[in-house]
């Protein structure tokens, strides 16, 4: 769910910490009458991206976990999916770490901080959603 700045600083009020997750990339979904293909989406230098998250407290089954923030994708993935994590450049993922941006800030910074150029997207197997797969052959392009 893509929220806004305000309810971004609303969960910041509850939440237990400020996480980042670094990731090698991310799958999304491009789902229509024609295609319902899987896509994996990485930086173009295969370097790791930072995503901003916090950490959250489950009273009724009483376990932590992690709640990753998601914004608007931008022009690159906007074509597949509304929606994308919410990745950071390093020096602003520290910002964040360190309490030094609040949720609102972090997520206007966000909308800009990665261009098409940084990104790639390649269409990959529809077998990433079969759980008894899991190696390297889920993120490799496959031809359209």
């Amino acid at each position: 769910e893509v929220l806004s700045e305000s309810e971004i600083k609303k969960l910041e009020t509850v939440a237990l910490d400020r996480v980042v997750i670094p990731i090698s990339g991310f799958y999304i979904w491009k789902r229509d009458r024609e295609n319902n293909h899987p896509f994996f989406v990485r930086k173009i230098d295969n370097s790791l991206l930072f995503v901003a998250g916090f950490t959250r407290l489950d009273k009724v089954n009483d376990f932590t976990y992690v709640e990753m923030l998601m914004m608007e994708s931008n022009t690159l993935i906007q074509p597949i999916t509304t929606k994308m994590p919410l990745i950071l450049k390093r020096d602003h993922a520290k910002a964040w770490l360190k309490g030094e941006i609040d949720a609102e800030s972090i997520h206007q910074k966000a909308k800009s901080e990665f261009l098409i150029t940084d990104l790639t997207v390649h269409r990959v197997s529809k077998d990433l959603s079969d759980v008894s797969k899991n190696d390297e052959s889920l993120i490799q392009p496959i031809p359209k």
